[in-house]
């Protein structure tokens, strides 16, 4: 699996906020997604997770500006990695989201059409 030292900065801060984002789409975080969140942060060697999350709280405050970050994620590498990651994340919730929903939908969709 790859893992988040191919990512630039802001490309982790845009990472981070994604992960919490499918995290939060059901309205709570069960005790399992947690684990699972440490142990892809662990595989992924994303040390710097809460960093990057507050990163990201700071400059994304609304869903235009989501977009507009994710807009700046261009190296198809960098995509791969976030998507690969958000799916093996939302198979994992107690109640998965369909795949075209969601932060993970939304984001193959707009890079689907950016690519």
């Amino acid at each position: 699996m790859p893992d988040v030292r191919s990512l630039s900065h802001e490309e982790k801060v845009f990472f981070a906020g994604s992960i919490r984002d499918l995290m939060l789409e059901d309205s709570s975080i069960a005790n399992a997604e947690l684990d699972d969140l440490d142990s892809l942060s662990d595989r992924l060697h994303f040390s710097d997770y809460e960093t990057c999350l507050d990163e990201f709280e700071k400059t994304v405050p609304d869903e235009e500006a989501f977009t507009a970050a994710a807009n700046r994620i261009g190296r198809p590498k960098a995509r791969r990695v976030i998507l690969d990651a958000l799916y093996e994340l939302q198979l994992r919730k107690e109640q998965p989201e369909d795949e075209h929903k969601g932060v993970f939908g939304k984001l193959s969709e707009l890079w689907r059409k950016t690519a």
